[in-house]
């Protein structure tokens, strides 16, 4: 049986922060799906279009990895 641990919340509320603090180390190996990182590694937050195609590409992972 497959186990997820989701990290979900609006922005500023810590997730990644948490995630980083006690959960990376000891999982470093497992997957992740992270927007903001997407964006940041393309360009800027500003750009609608690098948000829409990071979007897309977070939507098909998660059907690649969960679904």
């Amino acid at each position: 049986m497959k186990n997820y641990t989701i990290f979900a919340g609006v922005n500023g509320a810590g997730k990644t922060s948490i995630y980083k603090s006690i959960y990376y180390n000891e999982n470093i190996d497992e997957k992740r799906i992270n927007t903001d990182e997407m964006v940041a590694r393309m360009g800027s937050w500003q750009d609608n279009n690098i948000q829409i195609k990071c979007a897309r590409e977070a939507v098909k992972l998660i059907k690649k990895y969960i679904l």
